[in-house]
């Protein structure tokens, strides 16, 4: 009776933290609305509209990179709260679809997760361990239910210690975390790129060097 009781406890305990929600690449694939992944990103960028979500309004030169960005925290961490402040607010408009992410946490050392971790803040970190501690398999795609996964995979993408992929869903775009604060983002149509594009201006950011393709689908 006691172990039955443990195990409601247990599962009590795991329904109220907050975790990604492992899917099946079939769930997946049939979920996200653009082709987006790591491996054929060259030819996502003749496929689909597209843009950077950046800092600046253009591609910096290597003078202006030199000038600009003198160091890690004065750059990335400056900079990164606009970032978080987008990812949400993009989220916000597109939970009432499944939003999915691939998420790349399998196969890391125990040396790379210490590293991870030091990188942290004290609620983030908290929260990656308990995404270290309870998922289990070797999916690399997941649901996102809850504003503080999408927080907390944004700094691990800002900071450059795992990059993800965010595929939302009601207005379709892929945003893809990359170095230097330089996000590529792709889009299913023109309509979805000037909104996004509207959302950016306002928590200070631009997305440039934007590129107009034939649109995918219809917005909802």
């Amino acid at each position: 009776m006691k172990r039955y009781k443990k195990s409601i406890y247990v599962r009590e305990v795991l329904q109220k933290m907050i975790l990604l929600k492992p899917i099946t690449k079939e769930e997946f694939y049939s979920i996200k609305k653009l082709s987006i992944n790591h491996e054929e990103i060259e030819d996502c960028f003749k496929k689909y509209t597209h843009g950077f979500l950046d800092v600046y309004d253009h591609c910096l030169t290597p003078e202006e990179a030199d000038k600009l960005i003198n160091s890690f925290g004065e750059h990335n961490l400056k900079y990164e709260d606009r970032f978080v402040e987008f990812m949400q607010a993009v989220y916000k408009m597109n939970k009432i679809q499944p939003v999915v992410v691939e998420f790349h946490m399998n196969g890391l050392s125990n040396i790379e997760l210490v590293n991870i971790l030091s990188c942290l803040d004290y609620k983030d970190k908290l929260l990656f361990i308990d995404q270290i501690r309870y998922l289990n398999g070797d999916s690399n795609m997941f649901l996102v239910e809850d504003e503080e996964i999408i927080t907390l995979l944004t700094k691990l993408s800002t900071r450059e210690l795992i990059f993800s992929i965010f595929h939302f869903i009601r207005v379709p775009v892929s945003v893809c975390g990359n170095f230097d604060l330089s996000f590529p983002m792709f889009f299913a149509g023109s309509d979805g790129l000037y909104l996004y594009k509207d959302m950016a201006r306002e928590c200070s950011l631009h997305i440039r060097d934007i590129k107009i393709m034939e649109d995918k689908y219809e917005m909802e």
